[in-house]
């Protein structure tokens, strides 16, 4: 586990960041005043504490330069290393994840939601962070399925972390992983070692 900060440059806002297994990821709720996001109760004295609520696709849209949305793979990859877990299961659910997490740095906190009504709920109950990943779910046996976005979700009391799925257009808390090749090396500005090899003038 690695701590570090991450600053904002639309807003200055500056973000602790956590390194679990390969990849480092926000610590803290994403909080950008932007538009489509809300305050829990509109209220801005709640920001601090539990950043600000986006769908999804508000929450795709300002994300920062080096950042995405997680998928629910890069979730659960997250998941399995914070829990030391070698299961391939999908999606990756633990009954210790929730202290596992803690442990590592992820910075928990029960930010509520707004559905899909713009309703609030849940704050200092329930936490859930989105993914970048949809999928149609059957919301009641009466209605056809509608397009969704998934995220991971948390509830006081219990060490569970899960994987839920709401209508798009409902508001959840945000984290970000920073950008990565498919090497898993991320996108940052590192500086490494370099060795050159001699060309072979045989092979031209």
């Amino acid at each position: 586990m690695t701590n570090s900060e991450f600053a904002d440059p639309r807003d200055g806002k500056v973000y602790k960041t956590v390194k679990i297994g390969n990849h480092e990821w926000f610590a803290e709720n994403f909080s950008l005043a932007c538009e489509d996001s809300r305050c829990y109760d509109d209220k801005p004295a709640n920001e601090a504490k539990y950043g600000r609520l986006y769908c999804q696709r508000t929450a795709m849209e300002f994300q920062p330069s080096g950042w995405h949305l997680p998928s629910d793979e890069e979730w659960d990859e997250m998941l399995r290393a914070a829990d030391g877990s070698g299961e391939k299961k999908t999606p990756y659910e633990s009954k210790t994840l929730l202290p596992a997490l803690k442990a590592c740095g992820f910075g928990i906190v029960f930010g509520g939601m707004a559905n899909l009504n713009g309703k609030f709920q849940l704050k200092d109950s329930y936490g859930a962070w989105l993914s970048s990943t949809a999928s149609k779910v059957k919301i009641n046996e009466e209605e056809p399925a509608v397009d969704c976005a998934r995220n991971r979700f948390v509830n006081l009391g219990y060490d569970y972390v899960l994987m839920g799925g709401y209508e798009k257009e409902c508001m959840f808390s945000v984290r970000y992983i920073r950008n990565y090749d498919f090497h898993g090396i991320q996108d940052n500005d590192d500086l490494f070692s370099v060795r050159c090899i001699k060309d072979n003038k045989e092979a031209l």
